[in-house]
């Protein structure tokens, strides 16, 4: 079983790493249970999949009427293990499945897990953490009481994106004229993105400059960010165009994908991005670094310069060829080092591993 208790807005990297490995483990003959909230993305996706669904209803930490709920969605579904994500999730399906002796494994993309005492009893709600980045392990062991023995490391892979939507139709459903270069940044609107940053970096372009940045998300800096666009005046160069379903597709219509963040594992964006072929550039947060592949593979940027980003957008604006250069590298290097069935071998490695 996957439980997700993302809310509407919160559909992200995590929600895509729940959906894309389902899918794989379901190919490979296992049964797949997704439990969710009604009528969120996730869970609406995954009926589409054809998958088992459940929704329960989310309130406080240790809930016990979601508890009571999910102990019996275990037991009614013959769930033999249970893949958490959010820290909420193990307060409540960590809790039932204890209850139903039954193993957690504790899904972490991004370093969710803090040096606190509520994080210590969360913790130990866990049998195993699986998280994509060996910067998040690093962490988790500074802190002195996590088991080494119980973090497996099994880097994102990334899956072929077979359908194809037609680019300039997207183009021009942004108001994108055929002479701009689209940026595009796709993610949850939180303040660790730092999607100001982008928006700061295209108020210092020249306004005759080809750049347009398009938003793709929703979250809780969206008001905020449309804020700071309208007092910088740049609303023709920047759009705010909220949540696409299916995001990894319009990813296509980008010249650049764009990745700000202050904090990361190793991001989707990123890498669904790269198997398209369009050159990515980052923050070097996280694991990013080996996946752009020390800045061969896609452009790092310290975080928090602005001018860096503005200043590497004038340069790729001036000698665009660059943009197909590392576009072409960075699918080159993904194909080569991100396997998606390495990474559905991790994932079964890692299940397997909760029952000892």
């Amino acid at each position: 079983m996957f439980l997700n208790l993302a809310a509407n807005a919160d559909f992200g990297g995590g929600e895509n790493w729940t959906l894309n490995t389902a899918t794989g483990l379901s190919g490979r003959g296992h049964e797949i249970t997704v439990v969710g909230r009604a009528g969120t993305p996730l869970t609406e996706e995954s009926e589409e999949r054809n998958y088992k669904i459940d929704s329960v209803p989310v309130g406080i930490d240790y809930s016990p009427g979601t508890i009571r709920r999910i102990k019996k969605l275990l037991r009614n579904n013959n769930i033999e293990v249970i893949v958490v994500h959010h820290n909420k999730d193990v307060r409540t399906g960590g809790v039932a499945a204890r209850i139903a002796g039954i193993p957690v494994v504790h899904r972490n993309g991004f370093p969710i897990l803090h040096n606190t005492f509520r994080h210590k009893i969360t913790y130990r709600l866990t049998d195993r953490i699986l998280t994509n980045s060996n910067r998040i392990k690093e962490k988790y062991l500074s802190f002195g009481w996590i088991d080494p023995g119980k973090i497996d490391v099994v880097p994102n892979g990334v899956r072929e994106i077979n359908k194809k939507l037609d680019r300039e139709k997207i183009r021009e459903k942004w108001g994108v004229d055929s002479g701009n270069l689209v940026a595009v940044f796709a993610g949850r609107l939180t303040k660790v993105k730092r999607v100001k940053d982008l928006i700061a970096a295209f108020s210092m372009l020249d306004e005759k400059s080809r750049w347009k940045l398009v938003i793709l998300g929703k979250g809780d800096e969206e008001s905020t960010l449309r804020k700071t666009i309208d007092q910088a005046s740049r609303d023709k160069q920047v759009l705010l165009a909220g949540f696409y379903k299916n995001a990894a597709q319009y990813l296509s219509a980008a010249d650049l994908v764009l990745l700000p963040s202050s904090d990361e594992g190793m991001p989707n964006v990123l890498m669904e991005s790269m198997i398209q072929g369009i050159p990515v550039a980052s923050t070097p947060v996280g694991d990013v670094p080996y996946l752009l592949n020390d800045g061969k593979a896609g452009w790092l940027i310290k975080t928090g310069d602005v001018e860096a980003w503005a200043d590497l957008l004038t340069k790729l604006e001036n000698q665009s060829h660059r943009l197909i250069e590392m576009g072409t590298g960075g699918e080159k290097w993904v194909r080569e080092h991100f396997s998606f069935d390495k990474m559905l071998d991790g994932v079964e490695d890692s299940l397997k591993k909760s029952f000892h």
